[in-house]
């Protein structure tokens, strides 16, 4: 007769082996197995950096150095010694219209043709220009850029009638004698002046020609009128035509019975 323990030994390997005929829920492994691709952020790192290659600096090249040009100085002008005068014209038979201070430097705006005279803006009016002569100051600067200027034209600048003697006729009874009608011409310079006088009682009379040779007074006269005889006063002027036109103010003459 067996024992108790024995038995129970052989009933627990019994249950192994039917436990191992058992059908496995597993499943086949039908074939070699595809690895899924792996989702995720792909690989940005940056390749390794590759070391430079041992190449020498290029030489600088042996270029000329280039010397800067000076500019040359803008044209100036100051007095040797004392003022001068700044005329309207290059010449001294132009008035003087301003004056350049001892000291004083200016730029230079022109020259005359020979280059003796210098064109400066007129220190006393700085809207108008004027001339300094060569001989009085010192020139510095790019005088070679200095263009050549014209001169300006002259022109009456004063001009002035001189009331005629009265005239007085006994009875006003003729014959009467012409009258001399005067008058003062004034100009900035050398020019031709064209002028008449004008009555009231003769109208506009002969027209005569000055030359002035420098700036200036000059007196004119005309002997030639005759006024008619009858009592009464009277206007005069004196008129120019040329170079500019301009008139005196009228002045008066008397004629008495």
């Amino acid at each position: 007769m067996k024992s108790p323990r024995i038995i129970s030994v052989l009933a627990v390997l019994a249950i192994l082996a039917s436990a191992c005929n058992l059908p496995s829920t597993s499943p086949q492994n039908t074939g070699p197995q595809t690895k899924p691709p792996v989702s995720g952020p792909t690989d940005t790192s940056a390749p390794a950096a590759v070391p430079p290659t041992d190449t020498p600096a290029p030489l600088p090249t042996d270029t000329a150095t280039i010397a800067p040009t000076d500019t040359p100085a803008s044209p100036m002008v100051t007095p040797k010694t004392d003022a001068v005068n700044c005329r309207f014209g290059p010449g001294t038979s132009y008035v003087g219209i301003g004056g350049l201070m001892a000291g004083a430097t200016v730029p230079i705006l022109g020259q005359n043709g020979d280059g003796t005279w210098w064109q400066i803006t007129n220190p006393n009016n700085i809207t108008t220009q004027c001339w300094v002569a060569g001989s009085a100051t010192d020139a510095t600067g790019n005088l070679g850029s200095v263009p050549v200027v014209p001169a300006p034209t002259p022109f009456v600048t004063k001009v002035t009638a001189i009331p005629p003697a009265a005239i007085s006729v006994p009875g006003c009874m003729g014959p009467i004698a012409p009258i001399s009608l005067t008058g003062t011409i004034e100009t900035n310079g050398p020019v031709s002046v064209t002028w008449h006088f004008e009555t009231q009682q003769g109208g506009v009379l002969s027209s005569h020609t000055l030359n002035f040779t420098k700036y200036g007074p000059q007196n004119v006269t005309d002997h030639s009128f005759t006024p008619p005889l009858t009592a009464g006063t009277y206007w005069v002027r004196l008129v120019i035509t040329t170079p500019n036109s301009v008139k005196s103010i009228d002045v008066t003459y008397t004629i008495t019975c």
